[in-house]
């Protein structure tokens, strides 16, 4: 249909990524207790993962599991906050938007990616069991966890980016470019790139 394969053969093909539920319990719960890097990005599948097809308890079981394993490791929670806050927005000193040599600006890498990383380990240390980013946001805030206002600007930040990099890959699959997160700035009118530059500064 067009989609291209998954880079890392996190793919129904590879025989590693077929598991019984039984058989995704234990490696989802040696993964929680080794947490090397790999496990790490392993493990976040899970907690973003959905049933397409077939019984739906199968696949809300291991969800399940990795919800009930992770919120009860704190240091795993430690070690997935810790990655969550390992970035840097894409702005200067002055606040300007920082582009590559093409003029363009990874709005995943340094825009979207800290937003749902950090939602993620919210949701999993308070144990709210959403799979969308501002599901969890909202989740999240609703236990009294943090101010309120904070995680609207977030959300509404999430929103503001994620809207930005859709209408590039709309623009790009017209232009016959290959499809990415990079966005080039000079698309944006100015009112638009302050938008950015706000909704990059509030992340």
């Amino acid at each position: 249909v067009g989609v291209p394969y998954c880079s890392g053969d996190v793919m129904a093909r590879n025989p590693g990524w077929r598991k019984s539920v039984a058989g995704w319990k234990a490696t989802i719960d040696d993964w929680v207790h080794r947490q090397s890097p790999q496990d790490l990005l392993n493990i976040d599948i899970f907690f973003d993962g959905i049933g397409v097809h077939s019984d739906m308890r199968l696949a809300e079981a291991v969800w399940n599991h990795a919800y009930d394993r992770g919120a009860a490791t704190p240091d795993f929670v430690k070690l997935l906050s810790l990655m969550a806050a390992d970035w840097k927005a894409p702005l200067t000193i002055f606040g300007r938007i920082r582009t590559d040599d093409s003029g363009r600006v990874d709005l995943k890498k340094g825009g979207i990616m800290p937003i749902f990383t950090a939602a993620r380990v919210l949701s999993i240390r308070h144990d709210v069991r959403e799979r969308a980013t501002p599901a969890r946001l909202e989740g999240v805030a609703a236990k009294g966890v943090g101010a309120p206002a904070d995680f609207a600007a977030v959300t509404d930040a999430h929103r503001t980016i994620l809207d930005v990099m859709l209408r590039q890959q709309l623009a790009d699959a017209v232009g016959g470019i290959a499809l990415s997160p990079r966005v080039a700035l000079a698309r944006l009118d100015r009112p638009a790139q302050r938008r950015l530059r706000e909704a990059l500064g509030r992340v």
